[in-house]
């Protein structure tokens, strides 16, 4: 996507989400930046030896993009705001290259950039995406796995400015979560504790246990590790404390 899509989708943000001028130029210059200074990724190789390599604009990485929003929130949290608007103009860079077809082996990828140049979004595009934004990093995520490449210019582009705009209004979003949620996490934490726990613990200790008495030590590797997954089992507490981490309470 051209820097001109990039600038103009940013500015439209931050015109429907009221930002003041100096975070509305943070915001534009950041969605700028992976194309002048591209993020650098540790990648493992067929011998998985680490190494490092340029992100892939025309394929950027969606866990990548969700460490930019959490240092977002993070920033905002703590009053940075301008280093959470300066991480979250990067992360809707990468964000609207994930709407940008790439074509058999990226091929292309270019001649559909040019042709989205040609288009605008109109701001009815950003205040739907702002209106249907949830403050939640279940929401944001959830909106990273539904992006797919659009081949037709237009449609890709008002896709772009749609995510980039809800994503957005999300990570800015309320930073005190609803009145009950702190009740309902001290429950949950109180359930996974108390039921969990002893359970995952209680697995670890009877298989140890069978190991050392059929005299097969190496068994208490797959105990263990069966142990913890049922130590995870708590799907909703593990939800919980991701919104509880999102909102500062954790």
């Amino acid at each position: 996507m051209k820097w001109k899509n990039h600038k103009d989708m940013a500015r439209g943000i931050a015109k429907e989400l009221d930002l003041p001028p100096h975070l509305a130029e943070v915001l534009i210059e950041g969605s700028i930046q992976p194309d002048k200074n591209g993020d650098l990724l540790v990648r493992h190789d067929r011998n998985w030896i680490p190494h490092r390599s340029r992100m892939r604009h025309h394929r950027p990485d969606r866990r990548y993009i969700m460490i930019l929003i959490w240092k977002a929130r993070r920033a905002l949290l703590e009053s940075r705001e301008e280093d959470a608007i300066w991480c979250l103009g990067r992360a809707i860079h990468y964000i609207q290259d994930l709407n940008v077809a790439r074509g058999i082996f990226g091929l292309a990828h270019d001649s559909k950039e040019s042709d989205i140049g040609e288009y605008e979004v109109a701001e009815s595009v950003f205040r739907e995406g702002i209106r249907n934004a949830v403050s939640s990093p279940r929401y944001v995520w959830k909106c990273l796995k539904a992006i797919k490449p659009i081949s037709n210019p237009a449609t890709a582009l008002s896709q772009a400015a749609m995510y980039s705009a809800t994503i957005s209004a999300a990570v800015l979003g309320d930073t005190r979560p609803e009145a009950t949620f702190e009740k309902d996490l001290a429950r949950a934490k109180r359930i996974h504790w108390s039921r969990f726990a002893p359970l995952s613990f209680g697995m670890l200790v009877v298989l140890s246990a069978i190991s050392f008495f059929i005299d097969q030590i190496w068994f208490v590797i797959p105990s263990f590790v069966l142990a913890l997954l049922i130590f995870r089992l708590d799907l909703g507490y593990y939800a919980m404390r991701e919104e509880a981490i999102w909102y500062g309470l954790e």
